[in-house]
């Protein structure tokens, strides 16, 4: 039972990681065109 949930938490970490990582490449990519600084003067309300 402990290491199971030990396992699904193992899994949890790594996903996070991984959207985290996912978001990092997206930004450096969005970082040079102009739709970052469009979307960071414009936020949505």
């Amino acid at each position: 039972l402990i290491y199971n949930q030990s396992l699904i938490l193992l899994r949890l970490k790594l996903s996070v990681f991984v959207v985290l990582g996912f978001h990092q490449l997206l930004l450096q990519k969005l970082v040079h065109s102009d739709w970052l600084i469009f979307f960071w003067h414009n936020p949505q309300d």
